[in-house]
């Protein structure tokens, strides 16, 4: 069977889907990423019903857990550090595969020969990031990647420009943001400005530390990419060392959830270093 389960748990959204080998979505549901342990618990529950159409369950997830499905770091979503995810579906699949969302879309990334060596990453709710070395992630010792919990302006980069602080930061959340961009609010706008100015100076050191051929962006955040680019290249250019980076900006609101669907194709040698 080359169906699989597959579900992209984020920290705001949450989407899961019947995806076939030419990573096309059937039965596709959108929902609003719980936030309890009982509303999770009837997530689990929904999507074990859907075992029917496949054995194998693929899930991408906004953190990191270890390879029994323990939860080892979930900064965005409210589940107890050490709880075992798979023992919610005790034996209704065969397979059950759990990876980093950021990972499942370098995953793709890679699939899709956009990126061999070079930086992946999630922007939306909080900001993510991969390693990608001659077509596989570096997971270090299993975190490698966690770029939005860096320090920048005496704070994490996600508590800076993330999503989860567009509304305390800018008094209205990124949707609203970008409506009011479109519409051709110059605070709005503005706004945009600020966040690519900033996004481009983190950008800029990690290719200082990174020198990659290739960073490719996904997320919510870039659905309002036009709004940023010309800052954060501005922002790019100003150092000392002029980037040689392709930038991929990839709008498939769905990449990271096709991701998810190689973890049922590929083993942990497969895809990680």
């Amino acid at each position: 069977m080359t169906d699989y389960i597959c579900a992209d748990i984020g920290g705001t959204k949450t989407i899961i889907s019947l995806i076939d080998k030419r990573f096309r979505l059937h039965k596709t549901q959108h929902i609003d990423t719980p936030k309890s342990f009982e509303e999770f618990k009837d997530l689990f529950e929904s999507i074990g019903e859907l075992s029917r159409y496949s054995d194998t369950l693929n899930i991408s997830l906004a953190g990191r857990v270890d390879k029994r499905g323990r939860i080892l770091m979930l900064p965005n979503i409210n589940l107890k550090k050490g709880l075992n995810i798979k023992r919610f579906f005790g034996s209704k699949f065969k397979r059950i595969n759990i990876e980093n969302d950021t990972v499942c879309a370098a995953l793709k990334a890679i699939n899709d020969k956009k990126i061999k060596n070079g930086l992946v990453i999630t922007w939306g709710t909080g900001i993510g990031g991969a390693i990608v070395i001659n077509g596989k992630v570096f997971l270090g010792n299993g975190a490698a990647g966690e770029i939005g919990h860096v320090y920048f302006d005496n704070g994490e980069i996600e508590n800076r420009i993330g999503g989860k602080v567009m509304v305390k930061r800018f008094g209205m959340d990124g949707k609203k943001m970008q409506e009011l961009a479109k519409k051709g609010d110059k605070k709005a706008r503005n706004m945009f400005s600020v966040i690519g100015e900033e996004f481009g100076s983190f950008l800029r050191s990690l290719i200082y530390i990174f020198d990659p051929s290739d960073i490719v962006l996904v997320g919510s955040f870039t659905r309002s990419w036009n709004f940023m680019k010309s800052s954060v290249y501005y922002t790019l250019n100003k150092g000392w060392m002029k980037p040689h980076v392709r930038i991929h900006v990839v709008k498939d609101k769905f990449y990271t959830l096709k991701g998810s669907y190689l973890l049922g194709k590929y083993g942990d040698s497969d895809y990680k270093l």
